[in-house]
């Protein structure tokens, strides 16, 4: 069962805190004075002057070597004022003072204060991104069990296991190690086998590291659940494996953990060819651990899994001292509990070479010691997640809701003891278009992240923008182009379909700017630059084509048929090895999805940009598949025209 996040560790006093004695010693003249305000603000509890006068002061330090007086003078001020900038509410100011108070809480040795500055900074610095829609995969792991595209999602098992599967992609079942009654299991993979549905199977260690130090004793569990497993072999299986062990109250050595998970995990792979072993953190690690060093290694790991759990209070309490609120924001409680930054660390970590799933994820609509209800909160939070994690980190292929009531604990996750918390799951999980919305489908579409230039076509320009301010859930959002008010929106993923055919070809400004009760938060400008639809002119006849061709990286990519039909060439494709045969006047041209490097007859070419699928379509990049077949290929700028001579 998942574990309560009551097992991490307040952190202690943070040295910062005090302001340090200094010495005459090489100190500027000018420091006297500043210091003596500093210190009469520090203790009038005045903020605007604690800012002030202790940026004066670090800015007057700054030029000096950095010694141990130096870097305790600069990290206490700059920590104070960060301090007051939340005092005062102004997050983004004190993100920055955070920013550059780290190198000098470094020099000083105070890990704790770095950890903390860090963690504020991530929260504290706005951000406001636009995506475009795609239905091209923005990563691809190749990994065991992957979807092909999109998002699975679905939730726990409860009551009976049709109910559980009503159009999910994906099932989550728990089962402790060492329990031999997996009857509950084989229920789950039977009904999971009828409708095409993965399994995510959570196998936890309830004794924690008791567990993992008698895994070897267990050798009859490890058999037996593979022989389960392999029976059900066209069940698609994540095997989730003594997930949370950066949180347990009883910790195992890393060592022990590691060889406990590679000992599992290659046994039931070995016999079960149809399972994914998962390795699962939660979100955010006890004070003084660090998730990566219970990492079994990429031989044994197939997914990385998190369990992130939005809560609006840390531990449950809402009377934490402004000293101590900066747990909050290490363990992502609170205004910190925004999905996309709650998952940010283990994304970063391991992103790179895993899929991520969220293995067990909620967003706490009651706070039983409390008895408060904040439904608000949780309806924002699932919106923001279900929205926002297909759209911002494409790494993740999965997203498991946790719909269990446990009485004992802080927290009430559960969809179903709340129906306006199932219908705000049920329309999230409806709506985001990035989700396997049923097993075996490919989602509506994705999401491509747009740089600080977007080009668009004459045409409609789908758009969405993630907005982060810290404090801020939902702010409203407008945008404007050429300083020209053209629409807003005021709840996520704030969508906008822009008719870019009402515009003139070349540059424009496009702005998106976000601001909450009246009072401008943040905003970000950028370059849209607008053209004319390309189009093909084969011989002196124009090409038609089902499907307009569309620029990537600044080349022009054709679907296969303007090949195969206009050009005359006999096309073939191989499904297994994603090729593209092309084959006319005796020349043989392979091309690979999403491959740099083609072949014409045999010898290797490389490409500006590969092959690839749209919108279940084929694309390729027509210059230089013209150019290896023979043809002449040019522009015209004017008429936006790719003209080919055979």
């Amino acid at each position: 069962m998942k574990k309560l996040l009551t097992a991490l560790l307040i952190a202690a006093a943070i040295t910062t805190a005090s302001v340090p004695a200094v010495l005459a010693d090489d100190l500027p003249d000018a420091f006297w004075n500043l210091n003596d305000a500093y210190n009469a603000a520090l203790q009038s509890g005045d903020n605007n002057g604690v800012i002030y006068y202790g940026l004066q002061i670090a800015d007057l330090i700054a030029p000096m070597p950095v010694t141990e007086q130096t870097s305790e003078i600069m990290g206490s001020r700059l920590d104070q004022a960060g301090l007051a900038y939340e005092r005062l509410g102004q997050y983004a100011n004190a993100a920055q003072v955070y920013q550059r108070y780290i190198p000098y809480a470094e020099a000083a040795g105070w890990p704790d204060g770095v950890k903390i500055a860090k963690a504020k900074v991530l929260q504290y610095t706005p951000s406001i991104d636009i995506y475009t829609e795609t239905n091209e995969p923005q990563w691809i792991y190749g990994a065991k069990n992957e979807p092909a595209q999109g998002v699975l999602y679905g939730k726990t098992v409860e009551n009976t296991i049709e109910n559980s599967l009503d159009g999910d992609s994906i099932v989550l079942v728990y089962l402790n190690f060492g329990d031999s009654d997996l009857r509950w299991v084989e229920n789950t993979l039977k009904e999971a086998r009828r409708v095409g549905a993965t399994v995510e199977i959570a196998w936890n260690f309830a004794n924690e590291a008791a567990d993992v130090t008698s895994v070897y004793n267990h050798s009859d569990a490890v058999s037996q659940m593979a022989e389960l497993l392999n029976k059900y072999s066209d069940v698609k299986v994540l095997l989730r494996i003594g997930a949370e062990m950066n949180i347990w109250g009883n910790m195992a050595s890393p060592e022990d953990f590691k060889n406990a998970f590679q000992y599992i995990s290659s046994g039931v792979k070995g016999a079960a060819s149809n399972v994914a072993a998962v390795w699962s953190v939660g979100h955010a690690s006890a004070w003084d651990v660090n998730m990566e060093d219970y990492y079994p290694g990429d031989e044994y790991v197939d997914w990385v899994g998190i369990s992130a759990y939005m809560m609006p209070y840390f531990q449950g309490r809402n009377d934490w001292s402004d000293f101590d609120k900066f747990n909050e924001v290490v363990f992502s409680a609170g205004n910190s509990a925004e999905p996309v930054k709650l998952v940010d660390e283990v994304v970063s970590k391991f992103g790179g070479r895993k899929p991520i799933m969220l293995a067990e994820c909620g967003a706490s609509h009651y706070v039983r010691p409390l008895g408060e209800d904040t439904s608000y909160f949780a309806d924002v939070m699932m919106r923001r997640m279900y929205s926002y994690l297909p759209m911002v980190y494409p790494q993740i292929k999965a997203i498991v809701y946790f719909d269990v009531e446990v009485t004992s604990e802080i927290n009430d996750y559960a969809l179903f003891t709340s129906s306006g918390m199932t219908n705000t799951y049920n329309n999230c999980t409806k709506s985001s278009r990035a989700l396997v919305h049923s097993p075996n489908t490919y989602p509506e579409t994705m999401f491509s992240l747009q740089g600080d230039t977007i080009y668009a076509e004459k045409s409609i320009l789908p758009i969405y923008t993630y907005v982060h301010t810290f404090g801020a859930w939902e702010p409203k959002v407008d945008y404007y182009l050429d300083d020209a008010w053209i629409g807003s929106s005021s709840s996520v993923p704030y969508h906008l379909n822009l008719d870019c055919s009402k515009y003139s070809d070349g540059a424009h400004t496009l702005t998106v700017s976000a601001e909450a009760n009246g009072q401008p938060l943040y905003r970000r400008a950028y370059t849209l630059i607008i053209n004319s639809p390309i189009s093909i002119n084969i011989n002196g006849v124009h090409a038609s084509a089902d499907v307009n061709p569309t620029v990537q990286d600044n080349r022009t990519l054709v679907p296969i048929r303007v090949i195969s039909e206009e050009l005359k060439a006999n096309v073939s494709w191989d499904g297994a090895s994603q090729q593209v045969i092309i084959k006319k006047d005796g020349k043989t041209v392979v091309l690979t999805i999403g491959s740099k490097t083609a072949t014409v007859d045999g010898n290797a070419i490389t490409l500006d940009v590969p092959a690839k699928i749209l919108g279940n379509r084929t694309f390729v990049p027509i210059r230089a598949v013209a150019d290896m077949l023979g043809a002449k290929v040019d522009w015209d700028g004017n008429t936006r025209t790719v003209l080919i001579n055979q």
